[in-house]
Parts: C-alpha cells; structure tokens; sequence
C-alpha cells in the first residue's frame, strides 16, 4: 500500500526559524515531527497545528537523548558508508 502522506522532522522548533519552519511545513499540509527543549513550547506549538504536529522533549546537542529517541549510533556517517 503506498503511503501519499508527507512527514518531516525539525529540529531546534522550540522558537525562532525552527518554529516558523515547523508551522509553515503543517500549513503547507506536512505532518511535522518537531524537537523542543521545553514542554511548554511543544504544547504551544500543537495548539498551533491540531492534528498535524507531534513534538519530542529534545536537545539535539546531546547524544544520549538522541539515542533514547533514535537508537543507534548518532555519529554522521559519509554517503557511501555504512
């Protein structure tokens, strides 16, 4: 079965261009997957877009949370390599 809906994920939506980035994406008919720092800021931000957006409490400066989140190793890898 194909999958016709669109998704992404934003980093840092907390405020700023990240916030902006997040809502336009919802508005533009994404189903967004946001990282925030503070609780408060991702339930803002789904009170924003009901429906289109889910939010995880993330610093993606630190590996051990991106680790909880996306299992792994969370190094960049080079195109080409495994």
């Amino acid at each position: 079965m194909p999958c016709n809906a669109r998704h992404a994920v934003v980093t840092g939506a907390s405020t700023g261009i990240g916030r902006a980035t997040a809502l336009r994406l919802c508005r533009d008919g994404f189903h967004v997957f946001a990282t925030v720092r503070r609780d408060t800021d991702g339930q803002s931000l789904r009170q924003a877009a009901p429906g289109q957006l889910d939010w995880l409490l993330m610093d993606v400066t630190d590996t051990d949370q991106i680790a909880e989140v996306a299992p792994g190793d969370p190094r960049p890898r080079r195109p080409g390599r495994a």
